[in-house]
């Protein structure tokens, strides 16, 4: 039976490589793929700054926006360049894939005021604009003929963040991120000259984020934050479900981490990460089969695959020169051993970028090579992206 179905981005594959429908997975996975950098300060130190790295680390720890003492704002665009070993290329299944492109992946702003700290964010961690073209086999078998998808989708948060210092000499900060979250996902695919249908689905709910920060010493800082996972109510076209109704739930998201400082130039970040992709859940899938004979595969099959949680660590550093004009970073990022298997899990980071500061704006480029394993085996896809930042600080 043919069928409609969404495909992967980056992380949560559904089934091994090789597999004959790889390619073709399900709704459900843009909520776990918290994998793209959201500005080019965290993709040259690969995350090791979202535990205590200022206005932009809002995301994980709406506490880094405690330092601000004026105004700070940022805006974050992404290119991506993308190659996918686990695509079928042999002599039955010939498959190419494009890549995302360009993104605006974050914008942030935010203004002191006596003991507070007040602006709002914009962030996407979880996107796609992606095709597929080539020469595939039916799944009822035959000769191989020409496939072509595109899949689009985004998870995309509203956010609203509060801040301010706390303690009698002000070296704690304690804040919070609240808002909505966004859901959106697409699909439409032809096999010769049939086509498989396509797939849209959308929903929201709220969101929420705190954390804290404090000043151990004069060049020690400790920051800690936890984002919740959202539930998201969907709705829209699903397989052969017109109205097709269910849950996707985003995971949870924990982090810690130390900045140290021992001269106003020079920093070192150290921060782990702590994804919870046990608990990313989607009661709408179109790759599962039914439980029973019959049974509508949109409510019927939920995709509760994965059953253990995402651990990074990752280790940046900063240095500052020509009287503050330009400052350089790297930043090298390991998965842990985490045992999830039928999943793209990223492997390692290597990151790299600097910015340029011109009294108040700065222009800060960050390149970052990301490579995902395969049920252990690495390379199975490696990216480069590219991050572009305008920042502006008063």
């Amino acid at each position: 039976m043919r069928r409609p179905a969404l495909c992967l981005v980056l992380a949560a594959l559904c089934a091994a490589a090789a597999h004959a429908d790889a390619p073709r997975i399900t709704i459900g996975d843009i909520p776990r793929t918290y994998n793209h950098y959201l500005n080019a300060d965290e993709a040259a130190m690969c995350r090791a700054n979202v535990s205590a790295g200022g206005i932009g680390a809002y995301f994980f720890n709406p506490a880094s926006a405690a330092e601000i003492t004026g105004v700070a704002g940022q805006a974050t665009i992404r290119w991506n360049n993308k190659s996918r070993d686990y695509l079928p290329s042999g002599a039955d299944d010939n498959l190419k894939g494009s890549d995302d492109g360009f993104h605006f992946t974050q914008a942030v702003a935010a203004k002191s005021s006596a003991n507070w700290v007040l602006g709002f964010g914009y962030s996407a961690p979880s996107y796609r604009n992606y095709k597929i073209t080539g020469q595939r086999v039916p799944e009822g078998g035959g000769e191989a003929e020409n496939y072509r998808a595109e899949f689009a989708g985004a998870v995309r948060y509203f956010e609203i963040i509060a801040a301010t210092r706390i303690g009698t000499d002000g070296k704690g900060g304690i804040g919070i991120a609240a808002g909505l979250v966004t859901l959106n996902e697409a699909s439409d695919e032809d096999l010769g000259d049939d086509s498989l249908g396509s797939s849209s689905l959308k929903g929201s709910a709220a969101s929420v984020a705190f954390g804290f920060v404090f000043d151990a010493t004069e060049t020690v800082t400790i920051g800690l934050g936890y984002r919740m996972g959202s539930h998201i109510q969907v709705k829209g076209d699903a397989y052969t479900n017109d109205n097709a109704t269910g849950t996707s739930e985003t995971q949870s998201t924990a982090v810690g981490g130390v900045r140290f400082r021992p001269t106003p130039q020079y920093a070192v970040y150290v921060s782990y990460i702590h994804e919870g992709w046990d608990g990313a859940k989607a009661t709408i899938s179109s790759y599962p089969e039914p439980d029973e004979p019959g049974e509508d595969p949109t409510t019927g099959a939920p995709r509760n695959e994965f059953d253990k949680n995402l651990g990074t660590v990752a280790l940046g550093g900063e240095g500052t020169f020509y009287d503050g004009r330009f400052t350089a970073r790297a930043g090298y990022a390991a998965q842990l051993e985490s045992g999830i298997e039928g999943a793209l899990v990223p492997e390692y980071s290597i990151g790299l970028g600097g910015s340029l500061n011109f009294e108040q704006y700065l222009f800060e480029l960050s390149l970052v090579r990301e490579q995902y394993a395969l049920d252990g085996e690495g390379a199975q896809a490696l990216n480069y992206g590219i991050y572009f930042t305008i920042g502006y600080v008063f």
